[in-house]
């Protein structure tokens, strides 16, 4: 065997079997409100929120993503993201028997300012090991939420394609992005 094909044969194995190398992304619009872009492995499902308008999952291999939206002039909405992002955050926290959680960090992701939260714990029906990732949007008249979630054990594999959803955000955007926008490798 060459020395060529004991170099490609490993690395396109690793590449089929990964999500490491570049995964192409899919523009996932709510509306004309906003928009995300999503790893093309995920498909869109309606059954993992209720109030949730952009719902994507891939079942087999344990990624969940949800995003929903609040007017930021209703009654029960918080009128600070930090408060948005304990209101929204918590009902996913609660179903945790242990769990840590890394403190909010603000940033701003293209003049848009935004709190991100990291939880670790294992689920109350079957104890599985989950690592979920959260970030709020606020937008001057509403609150973006999004909540993407694997298994603790996953989190390496996925973790690159899930910051590349939280960095896709795109207000008022149906548009499609830029197609050479791949998640990181």
């Amino acid at each position: 065997m060459s020395r060529t094909a004991l170099f490609t044969l490993p690395l396109a194995l690793f590449c089929f079997f990964s999500t490491a190398c570049d995964t192409p992304l899919q523009n996932a619009p709510v509306s004309n409100l906003y928009a995300f872009s999503v790893p093309g492995y995920l498909d869109a499902v309606a059954d993992l929120h209720s109030r949730a308008p952009l719902q994507y999952e891939n079942a087999r291999r344990e990624v969940y993503v949800i995003a929903l939206d609040v007017d930021r002039q209703t009654a029960d909405t918080p009128r600070k993201l930090d408060a948005f992002l304990d209101q929204q955050a918590s009902p996913y926290e609660e179903h945790l028997i242990t769990r840590t959680s890394s403190d909010d960090r603000p940033a701003l992701r293209s003049g848009i300012k935004t709190l991100q939260r990291e939880s670790y714990g294992s689920l109350r029906r079957n104890n599985a090991e989950v690592w979920q990732l959260f970030t709020a949007y606020e937008l001057p008249q509403r609150y973006v939420f999004l909540a993407c979630w694997t298994l603790k054990e996953n989190r390496s594999r996925y973790e690159a394609d899930l910051r590349a959803i939280v960095d896709s955000f795109r207000p008022g955007s149906g548009a499609a992005p830029d197609t050479a926008n791949t998640a990181a490798p």
